[in-house]
């Protein structure tokens, strides 16, 4: 089962994106700052990121910069999932290391389709032999 790593802060959102997550047969993990975020990414075993940019101690952005730099963390897909929904919001998003961006509120089933795809994304370039980092830019 692939490992999303949830970076949320707000708990009830955690509870109920968890909820769909483990539903749609995915294991979670979570973090509630930025930093927790980080971390938990380089410990391993973190498929994807679901990321709210709203994070205490650093926010989405920081942690998405964080994790482009190290190479152990480089290659994990991250998915925004934000209430910012202006478009240099998300723009500013995927320009920070993001393959996708979801806007709160979101329907459930759109939130398995962008990690689905996220993850076949990842896994398709590094069958062509490139360690992912190019789907970030």
């Amino acid at each position: 089962m692939p490992v999303v790593l949830l970076a949320e802060d707000e708990p009830d959102i955690v509870r109920l994106v968890t909820y769909i997550l483990r539903r749609d047969g995915f294991l979670v993990r979570t973090a509630t700052t930025g930093q927790e975020a980080v971390e938990a990414a380089r410990q391993g075993e973190v498929d994807l990121i679901l990321l709210d940019i709203m994070l205490p101690e650093l926010n989405g952005y920081g942690v998405c910069a964080a994790l482009r730099e190290d190479p152990l963390t480089r290659g994990i897909p991250i998915v925004v999932m934000s209430a910012r929904a202006q478009a240099k919001e998300v723009a500013r998003g995927l320009a920070a290391g993001a393959v996708s961006y979801i806007t709160k509120p979101f329907e459930p089933a759109q939130l398995g389709e962008q990690i689905r795809a996220a993850l076949a994304a990842a896994a398709a370039g590094r069958a062509q032999g490139g360690a992912g980092e190019d789907l970030h830019r």
